[in-house]
Formats: C-alpha cells, sequence, structure tokens
C-alpha cells in the first residue's frame, strides 16, 4: 500500500514509508494541493471544496488553483501526480429502506484515458438493521500525467435512492495531489500501481 499524505500539509519523507523506499526525496518538494469537502449533503454531480489556505487540512502551492465556479482543480505545471481521494460517509439519521452504495469518479478536462477507472470509488451503505456500521470510508490513488492548464473536479455518481440519512464527513473527505515529477513519466514509478483502501468503521 502507498504512503498516504500527512493532512494539513506537503508529504515529508519518512524513511519507513513504502513511497520513501522507491522515490527520491527531492520529489517531495514539488507542487501539492489538498482541499477538503465544503458540502455534507450527498448530491449526484461534482463536489464542492474549501480552498482557503490556512483552513485545517488545507494546501495550494503555487501553481495549483481552485475554480470555485466549476469545482476544478486546475493545475499549470506539466508532469506526473499522484492524484489521490478519501470518502468518508456517516450516518446522521436511521434511515429507512435497504443497503445501497455511493460511487464517485475523477473527472478531466481534456479527457485523460483510464482516468475515470483510476481514481473511481464505491461505498456500501450498510442498511439502518445494522447501526454500529454508521461510518463507511475508501480512500484511492493513481498516478496521473498532466499538462499545462488541466482541469480536474471529483463528481457524485447516479444516486440509488434519497441519502438523507448518509452524509459527507467534511473534516475527513479530502481529495488532493502532489507531483512526483515534470516533463514525462518517470521510469522508476513503473514498478507502483493504484492504490484502494475501503474500510469500514
Amino acid at each position: 500500500m502507498w504512503a498516504q499524505p500527512v493532512l494539513g500539509r506537503a508529504p515529508t519523507h519518512h524513511p519507513g514509508d513504502p513511497l520513501t523506499h522507491f522515490l527520491p526525496f527531492s520529489l517531495f518538494q514539488a507542487q501539492y494541493g489538498q482541499l477538503v469537502a465544503e458540502n455534507a449533503q450527498l448530491t449526484e454531480g461534482p463536489l464542492s471544496w474549501y480552498s482557503l489556505p490556512g483552513l485545517a487540512n488545507v494546501y495550494l502551492s503555487p501553481g495549483l488553483s481552485y475554480d470555485p465556479q466549476t469545482q476544478e482543480l486546475v493545475v499549470a505545471e506539466a508532469g506526473t501526480y499522484y492524484v489521490y481521494l478519501q470518502l468518508d460517509l456517516r450516518r446522521v439519521l436511521d434511515g429507512q429502506g435497504s443497503s445501497s452504495s455511493v460511487s464517485s469518479a475523477l473527472h478531466l478536462r481534456p479527457p485523460v484515458s483510464g482516468t475515470d477507472a483510476g481514481l473511481a470509488l464505491t461505498l456500501d451503505l450498510p442498511p439502518p438493521s445494522f447501526p454500529a456500521k454508521d461510518s463507511v470510508t475508501a480512500f484511492q490513488g493513481t498516478l496521473l500525467h498532466l499538462e499545462a492548464g488541466h482541469r480536474l473536479a471529483v463528481h457524485l455518481g447516479p444516486l440509488t435512492r434519497n441519502h438523507s440519512d448518509w452524509q459527507l464527513a467534511q473534516g475527513a473527505t479530502i481529495w488532493g495531489l502532489f507531483q512526483v515529477a515534470s516533463g514525462g513519466f518517470p521510469s522508476e514509478l513503473t514498478m507502483l500501481q493504484p492504490t484502494g483502501h475501503p474500510s469500514r468503521v
């Protein structure tokens, strides 16, 4: 499993981390951005994010910006980026009905082939008959080559039913990226694969 970036600041080098075992320390000094979910309600379409530097768990280095009108993260420098998403859902009402699911996907402009599958998440929401299962979390990360001007957004997929009994945990639902190389895809990263780490609490 790859190392997950430390929330609230740029990634740092720790000798025991699996990711830093393969990668040079210099890459952790490049562009890094992390945003926190702004709205708690589950609605189909692009998620909106807090982007003001200084807020807890929010960071945008020079060369990265967030467009609140389109809910897109904008990259100014071409390179290979590790893009990650963590969704954390909490049950807020007992609710009615059976189990269901919530899915998300990364959208890019212009598109990059295979991107949706590379950062897609599906969370299975347990039914009210399982009151102890009141939290569901999933993490996914992938390497992408992005060009200058690329715009990224996270979209929730079609909802199978009304999910008013579940909400996004705003402080724990995060989306970010950091640059691991400028220019083309570096050969030292070919051994690494996209990771996913779903879990339930």
